[in-house]
């Protein structure tokens, strides 16, 4: 009895079945070639956010700030936000959009100028109100004053309203106001003022100062005084 050999093609099967690799002489033309091994696994992300438009810190707020529980929100740049405390830059400040801007201002009928804990001099604060500014009678408290209108620094010792400009900031007047003193304004002073209203007129320099006393009256004031007084002339 004569067997016929097995096909090739039968055998490989076979092999490939039982032993789980291809024999010598199979060939395996019908499969794809095995795929390269993969990389090791280190442990470590080796993966880049440098072109990942949600990688890292991201602003959405608008280019001016905005104001978040009375608190100046703005982006840096970062790409964080940074918070202002107006409390802490101005007593009883908060916040308000100005000018498409976060800024903080006080209210008006409050205290718009006071000492600078730092250091020397004074600290302003912006107004809120309609075209507000700061409103200094000499005499009392500086408060922020609303209908002073807009300025410029060309606009510095002029007369508005009764009052005159002494300063401008950030387009706001700051002012004496002459009328509450009990005088007017005029020729970039405040004139006209009665017995005990504040004075600045020297008599070595008569012509000088923007406080001037009302006609029979002369400023009472030291030589190293800034201030003096309106006071009865001899």
């Amino acid at each position: 009895m004569t067997r016929s050999a097995l096909p090739l093609s039968l055998l490989c099967a076979a092999a490939a079945l039982l032993v789980g690799s291809t024999l010598a002489g199979c060939a395996d033309s019908g499969s794809s070639p095995p795929p390269p091994p993969g990389p090791t696994d280190t442990g470590l992300d080796t993966t880049s956010d440098t072109n990942d438009p949600d990688s890292g810190p991201t602003c959405d707020l608008p280019q001016g700030g905005a104001c978040i529980d009375d608190d100046v929100h703005i982006c840096n740049n970062q790409g964080g936000v940074t918070v202002t405390d107006c409390d802490e830059i101005f007593p009883d400040s908060f916040c308000r959009i100005r000018s498409s801007a976060a800024v903080c201002v006080v209210a008006e009928g409050e205290v718009c100028v006071v000492p600078n804990p730092d250091g020397p001099g004074n600290l302003f604060a912006s107004c809120d109100g309609t075209n507000p500014g700061c409103s200094d009678p000499l005499d009392d408290d500086p408060v922020c004053k609303s209908g002073l209108g807009t300025c410029t620094t060309s606009q510095i010792n002029s007369c508005r309203f009764g009052e005159l400009i002494v300063g401008c900031l950030a387009g706001q007047p700051r002012t004496w106001d002459c009328t509450t003193m009990g005088g007017d304004c005029s020729n970039q002073r405040c004139i006209d003022l009665p017995e005990g209203a504040p004075c600045d007129v020297r008599a070595n320099n008569p012509t000088a100062g923007r406080l001037r006393c009302a006609t029979g009256l002369t400023c009472d004031i030291a030589a190293s005084a800034q201030r003096g007084r309106c006071v009865v002339g001899d």
